[in-house]
């Protein structure tokens, strides 16, 4: 493991502005670079500061890895071509990369995306074939008939929560005022997903490609999301083989905020890429 890291600040010829932290010695272009994507309107900092502890450690690993600020959050200035907000997001992931491919030599990219990021990392990397890796945390969601199924059952195993349920929805008792959790993040632009169908199109896209996936759901996706082999069974059609790493953490926030859930989330993307995407691998199509 590389013991020294060195960070510099990147910024692209259309201006957006990033962190590259970088290992201290070697040859960069024997593993893949990596990207760490906005979570919506959350500068490069990252929730808790995770895309700061995740570049340092994945440097440490050899890799160099660039958090940077798409148009209009932090420090990037605005898009002024009249993309919409996802479109503009994809071709600005490209732009980066090109830019890293010619001042570093890199060819081969992870692209790391949590909530809005997971949605931009997803459709970047059916875009761009130098992508090999793709990170998604609480991203597409659809429920199922055993989504439903384990809700109801949870429901059921809780009958005060039912009572109460039962007398908020016919007027008896109040309802609880609403109010937006300390450690959750609202995403305006967070838009509905495209159908299943699209999706699961795409996985089957990138997996024919040899992509390996990172996928995580954490506890507050559970109004979507609530049983670890769910993602698998939203796609039935698609033949992950071994290019899938599913991970279920229903004890972990959505922002990450708690220590130990941010370590696990951490440990484990920079355990499954050295797995995945050691230097010497290449994965096949």
């Amino acid at each position: 493991m590389e013991s020294e890291i060195r960070e510099e600040v990147f910024t692209t010829e259309d201006g957006l502005v990033g962190v590259l932290t970088r290992p201290g010695t070697g040859d960069l272009r024997g593993r893949p670079a990596v990207l760490l994507l906005n979570s919506g309107n959350i500068h490069r900092v990252g929730t808790g500061r995770i895309s700061v502890i995740l570049a340092r450690r994945l440097a440490e690993l050899g890799h160099p890895v660039l958090r940077f600020d798409h148009s209009g959050v932090g420090d990037s200035p605005p898009r002024r071509d009249g993309l919409d907000l996802e479109d503009g997001r994809v071709v600005e992931i490209v732009d980066v990369m090109a830019a890293m491919e010619d001042r570093l030599g890199v060819d081969r990219f992870v692209i790391h995306g949590l909530c809005t990021g997971a949605r931009d990392a997803f459709y970047a990397a059916l875009t761009d074939d130098r992508i090999v890796g793709l990170v998604q945390i609480d991203g597409f969601a659809y429920r199922n008939f055993r989504f439903y199924l384990r809700k109801v059952s949870r429901r059921l195993g809780d009958l005060p929560s039912v009572v109460r349920g039962v007398g908020r929805r016919i007027g008896i008792l109040p309802r609880p005022e609403q109010s937006t959790p300390a450690d959750d993040m609202w995403v305006e632009e967070w838009s509905e997903y495209p159908p299943r169908a699209e999706v699961e199109e795409g996985y089957s896209t990138l997996t024919s490609r040899g992509v390996a996936l990172y996928v995580a759901f954490t506890g507050s996706w559970e109004e979507e999301y609530n049983y670890e082999s769910q993602f698998l069974d939203m796609y039935p059609e698609v033949d992950f083989r071994d290019l899938l790493t599913l991970r279920y953490l229903p004890d972990a926030a959505h922002t990450l905020l708690d220590p130990k859930s941010r370590e696990k989330v951490v440990g484990g993307i920079c355990e499954w890429i050295t797995d995945a995407l050691a230097p010497d691998h290449r994965l096949a199509s």
